[in-house]
């Protein structure tokens, strides 16, 4: 079959089309018809799919791989200080409290009691027997010797009012004892005289006490009179000034001194002198 072309006006042949490939337009002026009609045949658009990519799990968190934060060395060490400091201070004031309470013991007991010298040896013999089981290293003879030198046979011991202090040797208070103390009048024998000073001496709430301090003095100042703990006390009592650093005492006649009181021990009740 034939038809004119609307748009150029000539005749065209032109195959049927078959009835399922026809295109019907509605709507349209034919002018528009005709050229839409004669447009080759667009097949349907086919709907475009994208390939979804397929979900993985997500991977597990990590681990963080960042060294742990150091404490600062400045805020350790002033911790560490602050810590030390802290203690210091709670072990001097237990100390304080300590000292209060021996003072306060020793004021309820009163001035030194006036002993004669066979009550003051058999007094100090017990003593001396106590602080050996508590550690001490002592001579005994002239320990007793000495303290009956030192405190004139227990009356003359250092006390302050009415305080004892219980210090048998008139061992003074120095920048290292952080005990209690009492502080009196005494003499010292300096540059060829004797002057009159003011001293602060230790105080113990015992006898036996005194004499573990006086141990431990030997021990650390005195060690030339360990050797003679037991046997000569005359050699325990040279030790005490043959010190190339410390010596006891300032009295160029010490030695003699404690000698003579040690060989009359016996006479009031006390050990012999040998």
């Amino acid at each position: 079959m034939s038809t004119r072309d609307p748009l150029t006006g000539r005749f065209r042949v032109v195959q049927p089309t078959p009835p399922e490939e026809r295109q019907t337009f509605t709507g349209l002026d034919p002018f528009t018809a005709a050229l839409v009609a004669r447009s080759p045949k667009v097949e349907p658009a086919q709907p475009l799919i994208l390939p979804v990519p397929s979900a993985s799990p997500a991977p597990a968190p990590q681990p963080s791989k960042t060294a742990p934060a150091q404490p600062s060395p400045v805020l350790i060490g002033g911790l560490g200080a602050a810590l030390g400091l802290g203690l210091a201070a709670t072990g001097a004031g237990l100390q304080t409290i300590r000292n209060r309470q021996v003072i306060a013991m020793l004021q309820q007991a009163g001035p030194c009691p006036p002993l004669s010298r066979a009550a003051f040896l058999q007094r100090l013999e017990q003593a001396v027997a106590i602080a050996k089981q508590k550690g001490a290293i002592l001579n005994k003879q002239a320990v007793m010797a000495q303290a009956a030198l030192e405190s004139a046979w227990g009356s003359r011991i250092p006390e302050a009012n009415g305080v004892c202090s219980n210090n048998l040797f008139g061992i003074k208070a120095g920048l290292t004892w952080t005990g209690p103390t009492v502080v009196t009048q005494t003499s010292e024998y300096l540059n060829g005289r004797w002057i009159r000073t003011q001293a602060r001496w230790r105080a113990y709430p015992s006898w036996n006490e005194c004499l573990v301090d006086y141990s431990r003095i030997i021990r650390t100042l005195y060690p030339q009179c360990l050797p003679y703990a037991e046997g000569d006390p005359a050699g325990w009592v040279r030790g005490l000034i043959s010190g190339k650093v410390w010596r006891w005492a300032t009295d160029p006649n010490y030695v003699t001194l404690v000698n003579t009181v040690g060989q009359s021990l016996a006479k009031y009740g006390g050990p012999q002198w040998a």
